[in-house]
């Protein structure tokens, strides 16, 4: 066996090549968050949404809206341990 031929070559899988070339996928921008879940919680859905949406955005708004939502969901458990 030549050095050549022991040498691991990289080869794309299908998922990984099929977005070649296109922003999101060519490892200069991350892939799109998924969509955030959905409790059956409305404060909670809509706290989750909010947090979705600032990922777009510059990292001070991301922690700025991260932190209102950790405070909103920290309150509505605690609505929920009064009930």
């Amino acid at each position: 066996m030549t050095e050549e031929s022991a040498t691991p070559v990289a080869v794309p899988a299908d998922d990984e090549s099929a977005g070649a070339g296109t922003a999101e996928h060519d490892g200069l921008f991350p892939a799109p968050a998924p969509a955030p879940p959905h409790t059956g919680d409305s404060v909670v859905d809509r706290a989750l949404g909010e947090l979705h949406q600032a990922l777009g955005r510059d990292l001070d708004d991301q922690i700025e809206v991260a932190n209102t939502v950790g405070e909103a969901l920290q309150a509505r458990l605690q609505d929920l341990d009064s009930e």
